[in-house]
């Protein structure tokens, strides 16, 4: 099942008493079902501040534009603030690396913050091709853990 939520944001999440993260809300969810795909034409679905830029051009939803919604949601939930990002193109890393910098991580080794920092800035970048992939996040937020020795 190849499953885009179009909606994640920190309003979509739950966190258990366990501490376990999950995303709720499948409402506008676009997905390919044994071969039969689901698809919304001509509508821009998703909340402002975490749609990916291609989003707001009417381009086609793909999973990159997820994992640019999980990097700001991401940034936000460490951060307690709401990032902006430029949706112009030149503007767009400018606003993104000012925001990386007050990005701070007490107690953790300062490679782990940088690692974290270059993760959050992958996710979120505003060409959609240069974000990782979902396996990619994974790995390299486990990698900054570990760097920062805080697993």
């Amino acid at each position: 099942m190849n499953i885009i939520h179009r909606d994640v944001k920190p309003s979509n999440m739950l966190l258990s008493v366990d501490g376990e993260l999950t995303l709720v809300d499948f409402g506008i969810a676009r997905g390919e079902f044994e071969g039969k795909e689901a698809k919304t034409m001509s509508m821009v679905l998703g909340a402002r501040g975490y749609l990916a830029p291609e989003r707001l051009d009417g381009h086609d939803d793909k999973p990159s534009c997820d994992i640019y919604s999980l990097g700001i949601m991401l940034y936000e939930l460490l951060t307690g603030r709401h990032v902006v990002l430029s949706v112009h193109k030149d503007f767009h890393a400018e606003a993104l690396d000012k925001h990386l910098k007050q990005l701070t991580w007490p107690g953790a080794k300062p490679e782990g913050l940088e690692a974290l920092r270059a993760l959050i800035a992958d996710m979120c970048r505003y060409e959609a091709a240069r974000r990782p992939d979902p396996q990619a996040v994974v790995t390299r937020l486990q990698q900054a853990l570990d760097l920062a020795g805080q697993t």
